[in-house]
């Protein structure tokens, strides 16, 4: 089913809260998603009638529908998958399609509200990587050891210097449908506009940038400016302030209270 988002015609800009009630019976926002054989280099998701609700409203309205008793949404989100924490055994998310990518279909419309504000700014974020089955997981690693030994590398430098940038399969977060890669899964894309725009936004959506720069002794993957993790709202917005990973995020809140809370009186009072 392609997701759909709904607005509101008329907007009383002192009373947000009748925004969104009003947004959940009124206009229906239709995407479109162009077939497999139509090329783009941008997004293949067109916006029929302009949101008149900005996408940041809308996505705090989407996130409340899933919010626990202490007002936390997505709490199924808050997952950490890495290398010590794999994904169980034949594992693979209900998944929803963005042009010409696959998402775990809770996330795909916190995706598409992103890509609609970014497109509202003059920007396109275009997805070229998301999903990626384990099998796929396994391929890209093999390809990639395969081309660093043909290189001269040994067989343990080259699994080392692989395994930094390709996960081995169900320890991916594109194995379960939560990850997307943006515009070029290269270094040089933190020189773009896109970037800072995701750096500076994605947590709005409930994205973070999973590998930030100088951190890979802690996630065991390289600098990534290109890889966003979806999280949910309320958690992504207090790594991004907090200026954390995830792993230093789930350990802090997981392992030892104490220090989670105090270090969270540093910005909620």
């Amino acid at each position: 089913m392609k997701p759909q988002i709904k607005t509101e015609a008329k907007i009383s800009k002192t009373d947000v809260v009748c925004v969104l009630l009003a947004t959940l019976s009124t206009i229906l926002l239709v995407t479109a998603l162009i077939p497999p054989k139509a090329q783009e280099s941008e997004p293949t998701l067109y916006i029929l009638h302009t949101p008149l609700v900005p996408a940041v409203i809308r996505v705090k309205e989407l996130a409340r529908l899933t919010e626990d008793e202490n007002g936390i949404d997505n709490t199924w989100a808050l997952w950490l998958i890495n290398a010590y924490n794999p994904l169980p055994y034949g594992y693979i998310p209900q998944l929803s399609t963005i042009g010409k990518s696959d998402l775990d279909g809770r996330v795909a419309e916190y995706a598409i509200l992103m890509i609609m504000a970014a497109r509202n700014d003059g920007l396109i974020l275009s997805p070229v990587s998301a999903y990626r089955s384990v099998e796929r997981q396994a391929e890209n690693f093999e390809n990639s050891f395969n081309n660093e030994r043909y290189l001269g590398r040994s067989a343990e430098d080259a699994f080392y210097y692989t395994i930094a940038r390709i996960a081995a399969p169900y320890t991916s977060e594109h194995n379960a449908g939560l990850a997307i890669d943006f515009n070029i899964a290269e270094e040089t894309f933190d020189a773009t506009a896109e970037f800072r725009w995701l750096r500076d936004n994605a947590h709005k959506f409930g994205f973070i940038m999973r590998y930030p720069e100088a951190t890979s002794d802690i996630t065991g993957i390289i600098y990534e400016p290109w890889h966003y993790r979806f999280v949910g709202l309320y958690h992504a917005e207090r790594i991004y302030n907090w200026g954390i990973t995830l792993e230093e995020y789930i350990g802090y809140s997981a392992e030892d209270d104490s220090v989670f809370n105090e270090f969270k009186e540093q910005y909620i009072a």
